[in-house]
């Protein structure tokens, strides 16, 4: 689908304040995807030359009278049955009103936009209609009038603030057509008198497009909310970390990233103006986490298109704006009788899958006759919860998909191949969208390390350590036996608790800090069956390069011949270390893989991909597993 906005000058003449909105509407947009400007009559001649039926063409509302060509544009985009959005700048009645041509199309009405806000602001107003053109054109990856926005918070000293945001979000969204759903999951409103709470609870967040963390003072320890935290890193619900009052980091379990996206005072939800430029900035920032997943998903598809080609399964496009591919497997089982192929038509989702989607996948499926040959139908998302619905169509996650085609197709071990692989990295001090890719490559490599056999090994760090535990559950029938970790007996830990979900080696208390932790890394990377550190981000202590964790596990590890590898993808020390390998093609100096495995690990954000060439490296090298 196509994005074609007429510029207001075409039908409105001088208007600085549609050119306002315009020039905003068409940046925001930019961002995400591709946008045709009609600012003139050739690229009026153009777009009819060219127009398609699953074209968005975008036009303003006029009291003037409307030229030739944009009337013979109405005229063909009717013809093509291409979709026309009018926008009605104020309320004017000559001037609000689409052209007769169109008069029963709805309008993106900006005067009810502003309405219930405390003075008018095009910009924002414009980002709201852009959510909903991005809506129409990439619905698996975004949905406005579907989103759902989890609010975790402690009741003790955050459920004033939701109420107010939650209540502001409401007012601020009056007006939007086509509006249905809740916006906002707030546990004390939408729990009825009676109901199991957690249940609800739990589905909510099961369903939620974006994870809202209220950090406030008193929910630092709050073992729910870190439940709800790591339920999202682990399902790929983005997180919206918004810090209170100044609310204390160090005592967090669970960190979304290195630092808050947002950070307020509680008095401020009180100001009328600053409330709505709140609600307004959280918009905006859910909505960028939430596309930001549309990388990730479009390697979810590559990797099992991949996969496909090299088992012989025919992987094709049916349907790009909705993201819907026909997988078709001829069985190798021999026998006289011949027999049809498995037909899977599989949709993959950027966002949190509803109902409705489920619905309007099997309309599409029956509309388009492929109901008559087709095995299964399959929407995909980061939510690894299997559901059926009717009619052969099932809800299943990335991972869980794959590997139910290797069973139809031969599978990879996953029993502990007695190797190990260690992970070494922390959050390092750039920008928080690093810090996301940095969270998702410690997510990936942890599943394929521990799917793929080996045991994960890393010192103790407590950004990683309760992710890694929920991924060892998930992954291994032996958790505590997948993943080993070890901690310096330095610090306080709760050695029976840390039992329960890995291998734990203590290591001795040297007398001071930095000794102790060197003194752990040596006792770590002398564990004779690693066979290779993958490095991820790290802080960069330019004041103290002598004290780099990433720089001195990776050299202990040299001496001790295990090969090292470099993510450049998250920030941080790892990415440096492999920007100036990659210049100075010294990757020698690190290990003996060739470089295109090491420029892989620079460059690629295909982490699956990445671990998939390792494990080839490793088993070339180790010739017992």
């Amino acid at each position: 689908m196509n994005i074609n906005i007429c510029s207001p000058h075409l039908t409105m003449g001088d208007d600085e304040r549609a050119m306002r909105f315009y020039t905003e509407l068409v940046k925001y947009i930019k961002e995400f995807t591709v946008v045709n400007e009609i600012e003139n009559e050739n690229k009026i001649l153009e777009l009819r030359d060219k127009m398609d039926k699953d074209d968005l063409i975008i036009l303003f509302n006029s009291s003037l009278e409307f030229s030739e060509d944009i009337i013979k544009l109405i005229r063909k985009a009717r013809s093509k049955q291409a979709y026309i959005w009018p926008v009605a700048m104020d309320r004017k009645d000559e001037s609000r009103l689409p052209h007769e041509l169109i008069n029963k199309k709805q309008s993106f009405d900006v005067a009810v936009r502003t309405e219930n806000r405390n003075s008018e602001n095009l910009s924002v107003v414009a980002q709201i209609f852009a959510r909903e053109i991005i809506s129409e054109v990439l619905p698996t990856f975004y949905a406005e009038t579907k989103k759902l926005l989890f609010l975790s918070h402690k009741r003790l000293d955050g459920e004033d603030i939701v109420a107010k945001l939650c209540d502001k979000i409401i007012l601020l969204g009056r007006g939007r057509e086509a509006k249905s759903g809740r916006e906002a999951f707030r546990d004390v409103i939408e729990v009825r008198v009676g109901e199991n709470a957690q249940e609800i609870i739990d589905e909510a967040l099961r369903i939620s497009d974006v994870l809202i963390y209220l950090h406030t003072p008193k929910s630092v320890t709050s073992m729910w909310i870190q439940k709800e935290v790591v339920y999202a890193l682990l399902n790929g619900i983005p997180i919206l970390w918004i810090q209170i009052d100044n609310a204390d980091m160090e005592g967090l379990v669970v960190r979304p990233s290195e630092n808050p996206h947002l950070s307020y005072k509680s008095s401020d939800f009180s100001d009328a103006d600053k409330l709505e430029y709140i609600v307004n900035e959280i918009e905006h920032q859910c909505f960028q986490l939430v596309m930001r997943n549309r990388r990730s998903v479009i390697n979810q598809k590559e990797k099992f298109e991949s996969w496909a080609n090299a088992q012989g399964i025919n992987f094709t496009s049916i349907d790009k704006t909705l993201q819907i591919y026909k997988a078709e497997y001829k069985e190798k089982r021999g026998g006289k009788y011949p027999r049809r192929p498995i037909v899977q038509y599989i949709q993959y989702f950027g966002r949190t899958i509803k109902d409705d989607d489920a619905r309007a996948f099997g309309e599409y499926i029956k509309e388009n006759k492929y109901m008559l040959n087709m095995d299964s139908g399959v929407l995909l998302s980061y939510d690894e919860h299997y559901h059926e619905y009717e009619s052969n169509i099932v809800r299943n996650g990335f991972e869980k998909h794959i590997e139910y085609w290797e069973n139809e197709v031969g599978r990879h071990s996953r029993e502990l191949n007695g190797k190990k692989i260690v992970i070494s990295g922390a959050f390092p001090d750039c920008e928080e969208y690093k810090k996301q890719v940095l969270t998702e490559a410690v997510n990936v490599f942890a599943q394929e390390i521990i799917s793929y056999g080996y045991t994960l090994v890393f010192g103790a760090h407590p950004t990683f350590q309760k992710l890694i535990f929920e991924i060892a559950k998930r992954e291994s029938d032996m958790p505590e036996k997948s993943v080993h970790m070890y901690v310096c007996k330095r610090y306080d830990y709760d050695i029976r608790e840390l039992r329960k979900n890995a291998t734990v080696v203590e290591t001795m208390d040297t007398g001071d800090r930095d000794s102790s932790l060197t003194y752990m890394r040596k006792e770590m990377l002398a564990d004779k069956d690693i066979v290779a550190v993958i490095c991820i981000g790290g802080k960069v202590k330019e004041d103290a390069p002598e004290k780099q964790g990433v720089d001195e596990e990776a050299d202990i590890a040299r001496r001790n011949g295990i090969p090292v590898f470099m993510v450049g993808s998250v920030g941080g020390l790892s990415s440096m270390r492999a920007d100036a390998l990659s210049k100075s093609k010294e990757w020698y100096t690190i290990n003996d893989a060739d470089e295109e495995l090491n420029i892989k690990f620079k460059n690629s954000i295909k982490y699956r991909d990445i671990f998939a060439s390792l494990d080839k490296y490793i088993r070339n090298n180790n010739n017992e597993i």
